[in-house]
């Protein structure tokens, strides 16, 4: 049994395919720029307001220009993930890097 109410009608399905279309693009535009910027894209995740892009953490994230929204602790230390925006997507990363606040 699906978790998701099924969407009927024929108008209200163009709308959400054309929602996934959208986003589709955007995710496309999202990776060309970042691996043609060098970046590592490990995941990306469809379905919500906007794209979400996983890519490698590395020195160069600092030029995405991102900021640290959620810490987590854990036995090796804490973990910082980030965000910036990119074509319409929002792209994460994670650090174990202080960012000094």
């Amino acid at each position: 049994m699906s978790a998701v109410a099924p969407i009927h009608g024929h108008q209200a399905r163009r709308t959400q395919n054309g929602h996934m279309l959208v986003e589709m693009a955007n995710a496309r535009a999202c990776l060309e720029a970042l691996v043609r910027d060098g970046f590592t894209v490990l995941r990306v995740e469809i379905g919500s307001a906007q794209p979400v892009v996983w890519i490698q953490g590395c020195p160069r994230c600092s030029r995405l220009d991102g900021a640290w929204y959620r810490i987590e602790g854990g036995p090796r230390g804490r973990v910082y993930t980030w965000q910036a925006s990119c074509c319409g997507c929002r792209v994460q990363w994670e650090s174990r890097e202080d960012p000094g606040c």
